[in-house]
């Protein structure tokens, strides 16, 4: 019985072991783009003061991948930049930062067309990307986005899950920011809420 706890104690610290090792190693991997989900059927990517975890240059037209930025439904995406000049730190904005997501099944958002020339470029202890961007999507992909993962990794240069295999993380991305009931709702909400716990003492 004795030899049983001792078994089963050094199993624990052993989990724990572990589960303090994996949180070191996402801690590593620097916030570098915030998402805006707050605003129905948009998406706002801003960069973060964070720095690339490596050097790597690639294709803008290939771009860099958010990866399990949405729930694996059956829902297509189509987008319009409303605004934007986000773009990989190293480079200069064109302006036209442009969404894709290869197939309906595939969870990441590829970001690209981005910079004003056909390389992008991160250096690693350099800042990532610099400005922000917003795109309207379609409802079927936003309401995908909200149920995604809220935080992941960047990979570069890849554009679908297929390329991940050949490009490297540089960073992580995370929502900062997702749809809430407007004030006005939310309030009713509150006093619905507590005039049903007054009618339940009385």
């Amino acid at each position: 019985m004795k030899k049983i706890k001792q078994l089963s104690t050094l199993l624990v610290n052993v989990l724990l072991a572990f589960g303090m090792l994996a949180s070191l190693s996402s801690a590593q991997a620097a916030l570098l783009l915030s998402v805006d989900l707050s605003v129905e059927d948009q998406i706002t990517i801003t960069a973060t003061d964070g720095v690339a975890s490596a050097t790597v240059s690639g294709d803008d037209f290939i771009g860099f991948y958010l990866e399990n930025f949405f729930e694996p439904e059956n829902n297509s995406l189509s987008d319009i930049l409303v605004s934007g000049d986000l773009v990989s730190a190293q480079d200069v904005s064109d302006l036209t930062p442009d969404l894709f997501r290869s197939d309906d099944n595939d969870t990441g958002l590829n970001v690209w067309s981005y910079a004003d020339g056909a390389i992008s470029s991160f250096v690693a202890n350099e800042r990532a990307f610099e400005g922000s961007a917003t795109w309207t999507i379609s409802s079927g992909a936003y309401q995908n986005a909200l149920n995604g993962a809220m935080r992941g990794d960047i990979w570069f240069p890849a554009d679908d899950i297929n390329d991940l295999p050949s490009a490297i993380v540089i960073g992580q991305w995370a929502v900062v920011d997702a749809d809430v009931p407007e004030a006005p709702t939310f309030a009713l909400f509150s006093l619905l809420l507590f005039a049903f716990s007054r009618t339940r003492k009385a």
